[in-house]
């Protein structure tokens, strides 16, 4: 209904002003016609209430004036219907007046909630154009009544309705220059108020060009068309993004513009040339409007000045600062440093280049959102502000990293000292917009030129360095660059490269360890351990490339690469071997859990291998955990909803206190490796692990011993209960194809006879 309300009352106002046009008694023509402005106010209140708030209220203020403009037209037709002659200021001429203004107070309103900061552009403009109008309605609608010897008062009221039309042609031209899109329901204003200032001029005109009054009998009763213009815009559906928030509108003048802005200042002297009635005294309003509009476009051409000087300032400070936290940019800060390397005398000591990396800050965009994010690195580079002395420069370099310019530096020390208080302040938790609170810390390198001659851009990055040597060294800490650190760096980023391409180019491998029952001595599972095999290298160990890769965002598409390959090894093995399902256990990094398609991930590797989801154990560590703990509670209750199950590794190590173990979804503990090498001879060892034995017992879950390496450390877990063991007593990592012959030659030992022969070989 709402969609088909507005055509139907054109369609209808259109028939009755038609209709109105070709009768030929006046009181049935005016009748038709003031019950089609009548259907056109009533679509217009009712388009008002569908609006909202401000906007409502807008829209009702237009309803208002077309209200007061029906009952102006039946009170002028009552007198003409009657024959009475209506006095100088009739009740219809007060209801025209105030319905004038109201219509333009209506679209100031309108486009208030639109910009809501004002555009003295548009006011600039609107106001050139409705100054010119106003001028050519007193050339040629004012003065010719004004001095025909008519009443004070009659002349007062007849220079009124042109001043109207002026204020019509203001609203229009408002709605026409201001910004925002223009819509359907936009163009039925530009129809209502355009169609409404050519009928009232005409109406104002055709008395003196037309030999009969017949012409004001057509032009009224096209009114009502005008009208239903307004009502068609107040019920169209595109209607409410009239107010859609637009941005501030820039001076910059566009060519359109500039026409109507010159034919708004040449409509003085144009006018001039026609000549001006009436007495010199008559002839100072159009002098003054005529300043009016000079005036006015000055102002609009002096903005456009303002705008041009304020957009180069605004491109210079782009250019060179950032535009997030308002800091310096590396570029600028590279040039500070080289001036600051160029005043200094004792290089060595006067000058300095932090580089400051938030550390986790990848996994607070990834759990909370990009807008979480930025404000987290607001608050940081404010941080760094309060940090620094007054006379040091803080700048963002991009992401979540930033550098310091310390300049004349007392002693090294001092810099030093900068740096700890940099390193505390970032470790204070942060508050995001959601309520959350996020907890990251900070990596810092420093470097000091040891030789004149250094560059700011070889600071950055020396100090970048030795930033990463602080990642290395555990985070949350600051390192001085040194000589050393320049090869380092360089296999560091050759090795990045190079393991970038390792899985196109199909470089990497896995390894299974076995998972032993030690109730029977067979293999129930093996975990998936991830080799590289570089060329001109070797394997490569994983600590000699996976902090690099959980660093640079690599291990996703490894992490990925290593559960589809995992998948389809375990569905190989199961295949074969039927009589007891083999499990795969398959480390996760933190920055797969930080994913948000980790289920999808998952369940695509699952699905495509064919296997039961039961048959593969996803490991995360304590520390993954406690990084984000109610992320990694919905994205363990998530993946878990697949079926596979979830494993504790390296438990013990982290910070995680027992009672985690009943908080997240586990199916798996795994006792890491530092509690077993010591078992049967430390007593505190044996305790935790006993203590750990039974806790999980308790809730349900599975124990894995690892780092099994000797007869006694078995014994010990024989002793206390636990479930499975791996270790190199069992097998070091073997090749798929060693794992699969030591499944097929395995015999089914129990422990009780391993011990048994272990004790004879003694």
């Amino acid at each position: 209904m709402r969609t088909r309300l507005g055509p139907l009352i054109v369609a209808a106002c259109l028939g009755l002003g038609v209709a109105g046009m070709f009768t030929p008694e006046y009181w049935v023509s005016a009748v038709l016609v003031d019950l089609a402005a009548l259907l056109a106010t009533i679509g217009t209140f009712a388009g008002a209430r569908r609006r909202a708030g401000r906007a409502r209220r807008a829209w009702q203020l237009l309803a208002s004036g077309l209200l007061l403009w029906l009952v102006g037209d039946v009170i002028w037709d009552a007198y003409a219907i009657r024959n009475s002659e209506p006095p100088t200021l009739s009740p219809a001429d007060i209801a025209y007046f105030v319905a004038y203004p109201l219509m333009v107070l209506a679209i100031w309103r309108l486009l208030r909630i639109r910009s809501p900061r004002g555009n003295r552009e548009v006011v600039l403009d609107g106001l050139a154009l409705a100054a010119a109008g106003a001028l050519a309605a007193w050339q040629f609608l004012v003065t010719p009544n004004a001095y025909a010897g008519m009443p004070w008062s009659e002349r007062i009221v007849g220079a009124a309705y042109p001043l109207c039309d002026v204020l019509l042609l203001t609203a229009l031209s408002w709605l026409a220059f201001s910004p925002g899109v223009r819509t359907r329901a936009a163009w039925l204003l530009y129809g209502f108020f355009g169609t409404t200032l050519v009928l009232d001029i005409g109406y104002a005109l055709f008395p003196r060009f037309a030999a009969t009054d017949g012409w004001l009998d057509y032009v009224n009763s096209l009114y009502p068309t005008s009208y239903a213009l307004l009502a068609a815009a107040a019920l169209h559906r595109d209607a409410g993004e009239i107010t859609t928030p637009a941005p501030t509108m820039s001076a910059r003048l566009h060519p359109a513009r500039v026409v109507f802005l010159a034919i708004a200042l040449l409509t003085a002297p144009a006018l001039d040339l026609v000549g001006v009635a009436g007495t010199p005294s008559a002839k100072m309003a159009p002098i003054a409007i005529g300043l009016l509009i000079t005036i006015a476009v000055l102002c609009r051409f002096l903005l456009v000045v303002r705008d041009r000087e304020a957009v180069r300032d605004q491109l210079e400070f782009q250019a060179s600062h950032d535009g997030l936290t308002g800091l310096l940019n590396r570029h600028l800060l590279s040039d500070r440093i080289d001036h600051a390397l160029a005043r200094t005398s004792r290089v060595a000591a006067g000058v300095a280049v932090l580089y400051v990396d938030l550390d986790r800050f990848k996994a607070v965009n990834d759990t909370h959102g990009h807008d979480a994010g930025d404000r987290l690195l607001v608050e940081a580079a404010k941080r760094l502000l309060d940090a620094v002395r007054a006379s040091d420069t803080v700048a963002r370099l991009g992401g979540d990293e930033f550098a310091v310019l310390c300049e004349d530096l007392p002693e090294r020390q001092t810099v030093f000292d900068i740096a700890d208080r940099i390193v505390d302040t970032l470790a204070r938790p942060f508050s995001l917009p959601d309520g959350a609170v996020a907890v990251v810390s900070a990596s810092v390198g420093i470097s000091v030129p040891e030789q004149s001659g250094a560059s700011g851009e070889t600071l950055l990055r020396d100090a970048d360095a030795a930033m990463y040597r602080a990642k290395e060294a555990g985070r949350d800490r600051w390192e001085v660059f040194d000589a050393a650190m320049r090869d380092w760096v360089a296999a560091r980023r050759d090795t990045e490269m190079a393991l970038s391409g390792a899985i196109e180019r199909g470089e990497l491998r896995l390894l299974y360890q076995p998972i032993v029952e030690i109730s029977d001595g067979t293999i129930s599972g093996f975990e998936a351990l991830l080799r590289w095999e570089r060329p001109g290298h070797g394997l490569v160990p994983p600590m000699d490339f996976i902090p690099l890769a959980e660093e640079t965002g690599l291990i996703v598409p490894i992490g990925e690469w290593v559960l589809n390959e995992a998948c389809r090894q375990t569905a190989r093995w199961n295949e074969e071997f039927l009589d007891r399902p083999l499990h795969v256990s398959i480390n996760v990094s933190g920055r797969q859990l930080n994913q948000a398609n980790l289920r999808d991930t998952v369940e695509r590797a699952v699905h495509s291998a064919g296997i039961d989801p039961e048959w593969i154990i996803l490991e995360l560590t304590e520390s993954m955990l406690l990084d984000d703990a109610e992320w990694a509670l919905a994205q363990l209750e998530s993946v878990k909803r697949l079926g596979v199950r979830i494993a504790i590794d390296d438990f013990g190590t982290g910070y995680s206190a027992l009672s985690y173990l009943r908080l997240f979804p586990i199916d798996v503990v795994k006792i890491d490796r530092s509690f077993i090498s010591d078992l049967g001879t430390m007593a505190a060892d044996t305790t935790v692990v006993a203590a750990v034995i039974a806790l999980s017992h308790a809730l349900g879950h599975q124990v894995v011993a690892e780092g099994v390496e000797t007869a006694d450390h078995l014994a010990a877990l024989v002793t206390l209960g636990c479930d499975q063991a791996q270790g190199y007593f069992f097998a070091k990592p073997l090749a798929t194809a060693e794992a699969t012959a030591r499944l097929r030659t395995a015999q089914r030992r129990t422990t009780a006879a391993i011990l048994a022969k272990l004790r004879d070989s003694a």
